[in-house]
């Protein structure tokens, strides 16, 4: 990455592949998960110049996901949890965020200004947990949304049932590899059943 921030590999005419691009195609892999992709991929940096089938692909892949702006919508809908962060506040904490993660860091801080001018203030929170059996889905390896996120959301509603998912990227339904965490959850949207206490799906 830092070869390709001090001197960018062409594609092309008119594109450029920095340490930052290559920096939002690891972590676009990572989600999906797409190793095969990526081993190709970081094949292709290494060796400087020929193919980038693999980097053209996962580089689309990604302009997509930036492109959601119903995640965005939904993130700042739900940003009763914390602040705003103004881009002198998020700024401030790049250091904190680059201590916290080298390589990761710095990008990630950057989302804080997300909602910074979203025009539609956070939703208020529940008035009272829901009493509606609540089935929670939440991946052991997940590098958008940690485990123990899962597990703190269930704890919040008496009625709530965590399905684990002993896998990989981000979000298990209707993934590759889930075939028994869509059974699961199936049954649930169906008929509205939970599992038993514990469940894990290999």
């Amino acid at each position: 990455m830092a070869r390709l921030d001090r001197n960018p590999r062409r594609e092309g005419k008119d594109v450029a592949l920095t340490g930052d691009d290559l920096l939002r195609i690891v972590l676009t892999a990572l989600k999906k998960p797409a190793w095969g992709e990526l081993r190709l991929a970081l094949g292709e940096v290494v060796a400087s110049a020929g193919d980038s089938a693999a980097l053209q692909r996962l580089s689309a892949a990604q302009e997509d996901a930036v492109a959601d702006v119903g995640f965005t919508a939904v993130s700042c809908l739900s940003a009763a949890l914390g602040p705003v962060f103004t881009p002198a506040r998020a700024e401030a904490l790049v250091p904190a965020f680059r201590r916290a993660s080298p390589q990761f860091g710095a990008y990630y801080s950057a989302l804080l200004t997300t909602c910074a001018h979203w025009p539609v203030g956070p939703a208020p929170a529940f008035p009272a947990p829901p009493t509606a059996p609540i089935l929670v889905v939440g991946t052991l390896r997940d590098p958008a949304t940690p485990y123990s996120w899962a597990q703190a959301l269930t704890r919040l509603f008496p009625s709530a049932r965590l399905l684990t998912w002993d896998g990989d990227g981000h979000t298990a339904y209707l993934q590759p590899g889930s075939a028994c965490v869509d059974a699961v959850v199936d049954r649930y949207l169906l008929g509205g059943g939970l599992p038993p206490a514990g469940t894990v799906c290999p």
